[in-house]
């Protein structure tokens, strides 16, 4: 068969198969750098699960997990002391918090994995009942509580007793305070040293031996893990993989569940990825991508983006095509689809300037002086974007539509292209956003102020028949954290989230 093959042929796949050869090398030559240990500061009270879980990672991907065990203030103390390290993960996220406001995380590089909750552990041969606050405080026991200034579940138990008016009647029977919440355990479990002790009951899940006795009192008693990236990590792509696999549906989630974890925050299977579509007004572009660059990593998502203005998306969708997001440059025109999206969340405003050249060489000054005979004026196209729309809305609201029309020289449906105009010298003014003048030094904008419809907001929906509701539903969220609206602000947006917005949990 092979000598009915032509020697061209033959070239050809020679040359197709050299090709491909060159292309899986440089693949796989970007695959990332390993050659350091990932560093994890991790609380006692999640030593056995992440020993588990970062002994299979470090077999399957061949990258050593160093983890650092200690109480959960000792480990925020060693983070802010060393400034070395990858993730941190203490047991509660309170500690989180405190970290953020160090400096040692971002609020926008935090995880959600799973709840603890707070039980009584038993001595096993505890010779009376335990079923009552009242039998646990009882004069004749030895009580055991982990350090209350390094442990987050006495940290976490003072405040929540001091609620319900019952820390003194527990700090009254002086318990003795032992280094953590392993030691706790082990103390009444296994030493026998205490009578009773206060665990998170993943503490004591492992031990079917174990004497475990929820009261009603502690119901309040509750820890949220969350794992941060270190602001001062070397390796953030890496620390993304792990806390995916940590997540992974068939990875580290099963040691979770065994070890009795709640809420747990479970992701698809750590090969799955996911594809979904956001179509987004063009005006959004430079404050979206480094975002979802940073999502499609945390999250092993694909997204594909499709930016136009906002008319155009319209159209498209209107004709059948629904995308899974829709980030609109204006809320008219999520208006116009809204039946096929959830309820919209506002995220940003931007404002219509009137942007000319550096140093205003035709003294354009106010909207009147766009009518000035003999100026070229760019404008964006009324019905293929919302920039647009809201610039005609605004010229009528002044009565100026008229005499500005006649000096309308181009139209185009994204402020980028006019102002690409303008700086070309095609143009000597043009009516765009904030954000597109914000990145320039070349050119400079006035404000149209006391006209409402010369702002436009931008509100962010879900699909109702995406088929990727909860990954869309945390894009979203992640579109509205403190680091989004950092991005958001520095183009020349104003920042409509007025809540805390915290990663969601799974449903």
């Amino acid at each position: 068969m092979f000598a009915k093959i032509s020697p061209p042929l033959l070239a050809f796949g020679g040359s197709l198969l050299l090709l491909t050869g060159l292309i899986a090398a440089l693949y796989w030559s970007r695959d990332p750098d390993r050659s350091q240990p990932l560093v994890i500061h991790c609380a006692e009270a999640m030593r056995i699960p992440m020993e588990a879980i970062a002994k299979e990672y470090e077999k399957e991907f061949r990258h050593k997990v160093e983890i650092r065990f200690g109480p959960s203030q000792t480990i925020l103390s060693s983070l802010e002391l060393t400034q070395k390290g990858d993730l941190f993960l203490p047991a509660d996220d309170s500690y989180i918090r405190l970290a953020a406001e160090k400096g040692l995380v971002h609020s926008g590089d935090v995880f959600n994995l799973a709840r603890m909750d707070a039980v009584v552990i038993v001595r096993p041969d505890f010779p009376r009942k335990m079923e009552t606050w009242g039998d646990f405080i009882a004069k004749d026991n030895k009580i055991g509580l982990a350090n209350i200034e390094a442990a987050a579940i006495s940290k976490v138990l003072k405040q929540q007793l001091q609620l319900a008016k019952l820390w003194k009647s527990l700090e009254d029977r002086n318990p003795t305070y032992l280094g953590n919440v392993n030691e706790v355990f082990n103390s009444v479990h296994n030493v026998k040293s205490v009578d009773v002790g206060i665990v998170w009951d993943v503490i004591a899940k492992p031990h079917a031996s174990a004497k475990v006795v929820k009261l009603k009192e502690l119901e309040n008693v509750q820890a949220r893990v969350q794992i941060a990236i270190a602001k001062n990590t070397t390796q953030r792509d890496n620390a993304i993989h792990f806390i995916r696999y940590i997540r992974a549906e068939d990875k580290g989630y099963p040691h979770l569940a065994r070890q009795g974890f709640s809420d747990i925050e479970k992701r698809g299977p750590m090969d799955e990825r996911v594809e979904i579509v956001i179509h987004a007004g063009a005006m959004l572009r430079p404050a979206l991508e480094d975002a979802i660059k940073d999502f499609e990593k945390r999250e092993n998502v694909r997204v594909i983006r499709v930016y136009n203005g906002c008319g155009l998306l319209v159209s498209q969708m209107k004709t059948g095509e629904t995308p899974d997001v829709y980030f609109a440059c204006d809320a008219s025109f999520m208006n116009q689809v809204a039946d096929r999206f959830d309820k919209p969340t506002t995220i940003s405003n931007n404002q219509l300037m009137i942007a000319v050249k550096k140093g205003n060489p035709h003294q354009v000054k106010e909207l009147a002086d766009l009518a000035k005979s003999g100026l070229r004026v760019g404008v964006g196209h009324e019905q293929n974007c919302a920039l647009g729309a809201l610039t005609k809305e605004t010229f009528i609201a002044k009565g100026l539509y008229a005499r500005v029309a006649a000096n309308v020289k181009v139209t185009l449906p994204t402020g980028d292209g006019l102002v690409n105009n303008l700086r070309a010298g095609g143009l000597d003014v043009a009516i765009v956003y904030r954000s597109n003048v914000a990145p320039f030094d070349d050119i400079e904008g006035t404000p149209i102020e006391g006209v409402q419809c010369a702002t436009a907001l931008q509100p962010i929906a879900v699909s109702k028949t995406s088929a990727n509701a909860l990954v869309c539903q945390r894009l979203m969220d992640f579109l509205r954290t403190p680091e989004s609206r950092q991005r958001f602000e520095k183009l020349g947006f104003g920042w409509e989230v007025k809540e805390k917005v915290e990663e969601p949990r799974t449903k």
